[in-house]
């Protein structure tokens, strides 16, 4: 909800680049994550994917999330997720996670505190290769232009990310469809933590 950004929100002065009153939104950009196993498309858990494991995974993850939304496990109907997204070969929008439901114990207005986090996922086919060689993972970020400056031709943009794996395409998530979902969401403008996570989780693979 929007009524959740005021908690991510600076209210006193701009500092470190980050705008006042605005609400962060959680964003984190993710070049890559990667799971491992052997269960192939279209079988398993991966039954109605052309992509299976092991694959890696981008994403672009945003909140509040859109309404209406897919169920997991199951392709977006026509209005029910972001438009502009590009995937490469080899890459399939990742039908498995569509974003985290957040409620908080101690919510006194569930209705207006409570929200969705999306994640703007795609997931690019791997090999052993992948595994046994060095290889660039690649993020392009274009930053959004809403003020028309001169420097941009007097033109609005919206801005994109761009993954690639060995400078072969990934994805894009494009502004624009960002802009016409509604939500508030836009493609990170402000400065952001890089952060090296080489965490092994349970949940993320077999």
């Amino acid at each position: 909800s929007r009524t959740a950004q005021l908690v991510s929100a600076c209210d006193r002065v701009q500092h470190y680049g980050l705008h006042t009153g605005v609400g962060r939104g959680a964003p984190e950009i993710d070049i890559f994550e990667v799971q491992a196993g052997n269960i192939k498309a279209n079988t398993g858990n991966f039954l109605k994917m052309p992509v299976g494991q092991p694959f890696m995974s981008a994403s672009y993850q945003v909140a509040p999330g859109r309404l209406p939304r897919p169920g997991e496990g199951w392709w977006p109907a026509p209005g029910q997720w972001y438009d502009n997204l590009t995937a490469g070969t080899n890459t399939s929008l990742n039908i498995a996670f569509y974003g985290t439901y957040n409620h908080f114990l101690d919510d006194t207005d569930p209705a207006g505190q409570d929200y969705w986090s999306d994640a703007i996922s795609f997931n690019r086919q791997l090999n052993e290769s992948h595994f046994g060689q060095f290889h660039r993972y690649r993020l392009e970020w274009e930053l959004p232009d809403l003020e028309e400056r001169e420097d941009n031709n007097f033109t609005k943009t919206y801005g994109y990310l761009r993954w690639f794996l060995d400078d072969e395409f990934v994805m894009e998530v494009d502004g624009v469809g960002l802009n016409s979902s509604g939500t508030g969401s836009e493609i990170s403008s402000e400065p952001m933590y890089i952060l090296l996570n080489t965490a092994i989780s349970s949940q993320w693979g077999e």
